[in-house]
């Protein structure tokens, strides 16, 4: 498969945790509930990433069965490839798979001549057995609900 990619035309996302109505009190995000933010986030999107875009998202997608995926998936721009989450292994045989573009555990791609490594955000330990988050994953989610705001 080529995964070369116009780097105008691309887009990277993570954690949006659609219908997750937990998250936004763990991670402070700024709704009042779970549809506000949902909607908020597919307003934001849409109003960024065009039909023909390319969104790379970096895991937890969505919560929920397969009628919550579609629900959310019939709403959004783009062609998505999905690099699973934690929260999204546990979907895989709710039907949404043929929705994505690519769905993958990690991802190797070239955008504009740059190679780029896409992980998944599951932790990972050092040599010591310690927990390590991916801050590279986390960085980027911190930075799409302060634009929310």
């Amino acid at each position: 498969m080529n995964y070369k990619f116009d780097g105008s035309k691309v887009f990277f996302t993570s954690d949006t945790h659609f219908y997750h109505g937990n998250i936004i009190r763990f991670c402070n995000r700024p709704f009042e509930d779970v549809e506000m933010m949902n909607e908020t986030i597919i307003s934001n999107w849409n109003n960024t990433v065009g039909l023909d875009d390319t969104v790379f998202h970096l895991g937890d997608f969505c919560l929920g069965g397969s009628a919550e995926w579609t629900k959310i998936l019939d709403r959004l721009n783009g062609k998505i490839y999905l690099i699973l989450g934690n929260h999204d292994l546990k979907n895989l045989r709710q039907g949404y798979v043929d929705r994505f573009e690519h769905v993958t555990m990690q991802m190797h791609i070239e955008v504009d001549k740059q190679k780029i490594y896409l992980p998944n955000n599951v932790l990972f330990q050092n040599v010591a057995g310690e927990e390590l988050m991916n801050n590279h994953h986390y960085i980027s989610a911190a930075s799409i609900v302060d634009n929310l705001k």
